[in-house]
């Protein structure tokens, strides 16, 4: 499964602390037959360069990508890459 909309407005804590993530609208199941996706969608402060690029598809590393990104906006207060107005 490919959740490809990782950032810190969907991740949740419930009641007891625990991480919940939440809008799973735009994930996809990838079968034996189809390893690769290639369709361009996520939020695109968090969007990995393959599928930016939208080269010969993406597989679940996308969301590494994501990860990295939301992990760097948690800790430095502001995401990645972005440019100065």
């Amino acid at each position: 499964m490919i959740y490809r909309d990782l950032k810190p407005e969907n991740i949740l804590l419930d009641k007891d602390g625990n991480i919940k993530l939440a809008d799973f609208g735009i994930c996809k199941v990838l079968d034996e037959a189809e390893q690769l996706t290639n369709s361009m969608i996520g939020t695109p402060q968090y969007l990995a360069p393959e599928v930016k690029n939208n080269m010969e598809g993406y597989d679940y590393s996308v969301d590494i990508w994501s990860l990295g990104c939301t992990l760097y906006e948690i800790v430095v207060g502001e995401p990645p890459f972005i440019s100065p107005v």
